[in-house]
């Protein structure tokens, strides 16, 4: 289960998120945000960068 402990505007292009482990990396684009929408609604699998 992930829980957020909070969501944050920056900007006005992306959110940061903090999770309930207290980690907070990474910016959450509108435009990202959005494809994983669409994404869901055609039920097209999630494509997800690796990390490095």
């Amino acid at each position: 289960m992930y829980i957020i402990k909070k969501i944050e505007l920056v900007g006005g292009y992306a959110i940061k998120i903090t999770w309930g482990d207290g980690h907070d990396e990474g910016l959450f684009s509108w435009d990202y945000l959005k494809n994983l929408v669409d994404d869901s609604k055609e039920k097209k699998p999630q494509e997800y960068d690796t990390l490095l």
